[in-house]
Order: C-alpha cells, then sequence, then structure tokens
C-alpha cells in the first residue's frame, strides 16, 4: 500500500509543465469527501487545481536544486524521496483533470486510496500491479477497484464497498472548523483522548501557500489559560510578534535572582502580551510589555549586569537602562529600560521610520485579529550587513540559501470558543517572475548578508517595481527574522516533545 500511495500522489503531482492551474473548486472537493467511509479518523483531499500546484512546485524545487552547486545533496535527496522516472512511468496512467482523496479508517492497512485514473494498464505497470479479469485488481496485497465512479484501493477489501457511508461529516468538518475551502483538505480527529475533532484548508499560490485550521472541544482549564490579545501595529509595520504568556505566570514560585530581585514579584508585576514590531526601514525592533507596578522590573534592569544569561553577554547599566551588545549582531545593539508603565526592549532614543510599505493581504489579516501566539514578518533573512558573516560557517552556506528563499511568514494561534485555531502562512522568492527568481538566485547568500550585495538586489527590486521582492526590499528587509525566530524556537521545543512522548510517558 506505501508504494501504491507514492505512485498515486506522484502521479496525480504529474501534471505537464505548461498546464494553468485552474481556480479552487469546492464541487471536486465535495464529490471526493463524499466518498470518505464511516469512522474516518482521517482523510485528505486535493483538488485538480491543487495538484497541478504541488507538481508545478515539486518541478521548480528540483530545477533550482540542480542549478546551485551547493544544493545537490539536497537534490540526492530528493532523487531518493521521488525517483526520477517515476514521473515518466505513471504519467500516463492517471488523468490531471481529477483530484485524489486519501481516507483512513483505522492503521495504515485500513486506508482507502482514490486514483484518478485514465489508463487502468499503465497506471498498473507503474505500480507493479496485475490487472484482473473481473475488474478487481491487485498491486502486492491490495485491491483495487471501480466503484462509485472512481477507481479505489486499499489493502482491506471490504472497505472498498463502505465508500461514501460517512455521509459528508469531514466536509461539514471543514467549512466548520477550518471556515474556509482549499486546494488541499485535510479533516479527522486527533488520536489522543478524548479524540477531538480538527480540519484544515491548505490554499496554494505560485510560490506561497497559507494555511488555516482549527482543533475543537478545548477543555475548560486549557480556554483559562490560552487567552487572546491584540498585536500592536503602526502605520508603517512590516513585521510583528505577540505572545500572551501572562495567565501562565501565576505559578512562578520565589526565586532571588539579585538583590530584591524576586522572580515571583516580576511575575506578578506583568499585566499585559508580549508585543514586538518593526517598521519598514528600520534597524531596530521594539519590544514592550505593560506592567501594573513598575518596581520589580526596575530593580531587574538595575542589576541586570548581575544576572544570567545577561551578565555572560556583558550587559553594562547606565542611567537606569540595560545595554546589551550581543556580538552576532553588529548593528542591533539591545536596551533595556521602564518608560511610563512599560518595560520596553530595543534602541533606546530611536526615531519611528517615515517609510511606508502596504501590508500583504496575509499582513493585514493577521494584524486585524487577536491571538495567544502570533508572529509575522516579510523580507529576506539575515540580509543587509547586521549580522556578522562569523555567524555562517561555510557549511551552512546551503542552509542559508534555503532560508533565504522564504520572504513572507505568519504564524498564528488563537481561540475562538471552545476552537483553537492556527493559521500559517510561507511565501518564497519563487512567487516573483522567473527573471526576478533567476536573478536572485544568482546572488551570492554570504554578500547578502554581509551587505556588499545590497546594489545588486536593489537594482533587481527597481527593475520590477510590482513584484513581492521589489516590497521586500523597500521593507528594510528585518521583518521576516522575527516569525523565523518564533517558529524556530517552536520547532525547537515542540520536535523533542513530540519525540520523547512517542518514546512513551
Amino acid at each position: 500500500m506505501r508504494a501504491l500511495v507514492s505512485v498515486a500522489v506522484l502521479a496525480a503531482m504529474a501534471t505537464p509543465a505548461n498546464a494553468k492551474p485552474e481556480a479552487p473548486s469546492s464541487a471536486d472537493q465535495d464529490k471526493l469527501w463524499a466518498l470518505a467511509p464511516a469512522d474516518t479518523v482521517l482523510g485528505v483531499v486535493v483538488s485538480p487545481a491543487g495538484v497541478a500546484r504541488v507538481e508545478g512546485a515539486t518541478q521548480v524545487l528540483g530545477t533550482f536544486f540542480k542549478s546551485v552547486p551547493e544544493l545537490a545533496p539536497f537534490q540526492v535527496a530528493l532523487d531518493r524521496l521521488i525517483p526520477p522516472d517515476t514521473f515518466g512511468a505513471a504519467l500516463s496512467g492517471v488523468s490531471h483533470d481529477q483530484g485524489f482523496a486519501l481516507f483512513v479508517v483505522h492503521g495504515f492497512n485500513g486506508t482507502v486510496l482514490i486514483v484518478p485514473l485514465a489508463a487502468r494498464a499503465t497506471f498498473l505497470a507503474a505500480a507493479k500491479g496485475t490487472q484482473g479479469k473481473d475488474g478487481i485488481d491487485t498491486i502486492g496485497t491490495t485491491t483495487c477497484k471501480s466503484v462509485k465512479g472512481v477507481y479505489a484501493c486499499s489493502p482491506e477489501r471490504a472497505l472498498l464497498d463502505r465508500l461514501g457511508s460517512g455521509n459528508g461529516e469531514l466536509k461539514k468538518r471543514v467549512v466548520e472548523l477550518a471556515g474556509r475551502r482549499g486546494d488541499i483538505e485535510l479533516a479527522g480527529v486527533i488520536p489522543m483522548a478524548p479524540n477531538p475533532p480538527f480540519a484544515a484548508a491548505v490554499q496554494l499560490d505560485r510560490g506561497a501557500f497559507t494555511v488555516h485550521g482549527a482543533v475543537s472541544g478545548a477543555p475548560e482549564h486549557l480556554k483559562k489559560l490560552l487567552v487572546n490579545a491584540t498585536p500592536p501595529t503602526r502605520p508603517n509595520t512590516v513585521g510583528f510578534a505577540i505572545v500572551n504568556f501572562k495567565p501562565f505566570l501565576a505559578g512562578i514560585p520565589s526565586t532571588q535572582l539579585a538583590p530584591g530581585v524576586d522572580a515571583a514579584d516580576l511575575a506578578r508585576s506583568i499585566d499585559g502580551a508580549l508585543s514586538m514590531t518593526i517598521g519598514a526601514g528600520e534597524k531596530w525592533f521594539d519590544a514592550r510589555m505593560q506592567l501594573n507596578d513598575t518596581g520589580p522590573m526596575q530593580r531587574f534592569v538595575d542589576q541586570c549586569n548581575k544576572i544570567a544569561p545577561l551578565s555572560t553577554l556583558g550587559a553594562s547599566v547606565a542611567d537606569h537602562t540595560c545595554h546589551v551588545s550581543l556580538p552576532q549582531l553588529k548593528a542591533v545593539p539591545v536596551d533595556v529600560w521602564i518608560e511610563g508603565k512599560e518595560v520596553r526592549v530595543g534602541k533606546k532614543g530611536a526615531k519611528p521610520s517615515a517609510s511606508r510599505v502596504a501590508m500583504t493581504p496575509i499582513g493585514k489579516e493577521m494584524a486585524g485579529e487577536s491571538w495567544i501566539l502570533a508572529a509575522y514578518g516579510r523580507g529576506i533573512p539575515f540580509a543587509g550587513g547586521w549580522v556578522s558573516e562569523t555567524a555562517f560557517p561555510p557549511q551552512s552556506t546551503p542552509m542559508l540559501r534555503l532560508m533565504m528563499l522564504v520572504n513572507e511568514l505568519g504564524l498564528g494561534v488563537r481561540m475562538d470558543g471552545d476552537k483553537l485555531q492556527v493559521v500559517f502562512s510561507v511565501r518564497t522568492i519563487f512567487a516573483n517572475p522567473d527573471d526576478v527568481v533567476r536573478k536572485f538566485v544568482a546572488l551570492d547568500p554570504l554578500e547578502l548578508v554581509n551587505g556588499k550585495a545590497l546594489p545588486a538586489l536593489t537594482k533587481i527590486a527597481d527593475g520590477a517595481k510590482q513584484s513581492p521582492l521589489a516590497g521586500d526590499v523597500k521593507s528594510g528587509l528585518r521583518g521576516v527574522v522575527l516569525p523565523m525566530a518564533v517558529v524556530a524556537g517552536i520547532a525547537g521545543y515542540v520536535v523533542p516533545q513530540l519525540a520523547n512522548g512517542a518514546k512513551g510517558p
């Protein structure tokens, strides 16, 4: 069944390179969701338009990896995952006017795959299967046959006769929880008691994708901790972040950090979410947090040179302001001070930029909602001469180049009643016209870091003023670092937790 899924998915992706993706049609997804068996725990549906877009992205990545010498290891990995001859073998066996679906009822063997079949014999040859005279085909231990107007395959033959018994419940879940339709849609239940339902819709575009999803049934004790807060934005905002951890601070124990500085007192003094913004063309991030009592935080600031980890970074104190110079950041000194009823982190005395860059649709969406945790930004990671080249040894150049492909990133988590909603959006350099992509890829990533390539980058942007890259350059390049840091931090915490959980309690 694993081999069959691989061939079918790759075949479905393999639309002609010159095919023009059509606008997403919920009718295509509806027909596939209507086939879901009862008790399906996971369903995945991809529309024909989604298939075309995914295949196009696969082709672009393959071409990109081959054109950049230091990315050769990534091309090798891609070839191992998708053998070069796979598309050729499967291409003529499937239809490019249909989507495909995968339904999991129980375990891997309890799956049903809906194949967008065009030529039965060709597909079976690609999958190393056997065509039955009675219309029932076999691929290893998997049975395939035409049922309800589609070609379906499953290791459990009885599941094929249960197609359509789900009464459209999964489609309803997508509409109710994701709140919109997508080129790729997922719905099911999370396999942990009490098995809360979830759904997600993935909207694909040239060089970009956005995921809207939700899990319902959040318990009351969790809802009390997960409290939304509105992100601050300014007219020139190109990046922002907010995290409302105030509800989690109630249990902070009393711990002496320095004379007169107690961790519990600091926690009690916090009266709002931590927020951070950066404006177009600005060099410094502006972080703020509301306080109900400035005394504990002021004592912390006045003794920051005695408190780890600030003390190990060479923190100094002057005029009730803590100053830290981070060795890897050449032009981003960090000040911490109290202003009014807020603790501020940034560059004390910095003036806001007068530059303006119009917010993108996903930026507007995220700025207009309240969140437990959110981060959004646009630009080119680490470009512009503000990060030391020593932060990127030669062996890190391939990863640096890949990171620089991400020019807009957004992540948001919020509560809506008993639903935990998530938004995740990525835009890459491939969202730009082909000539812009080609010129950008030719730039040396380390010269983008040290600033030597900025004139060439500006020239590319000036030659395509309506391109997304032009807006990224005008934004000042740094905004995307905010969400990238948040995503990296979450991944650094969540992935190990999941790995440990997989090993047992």
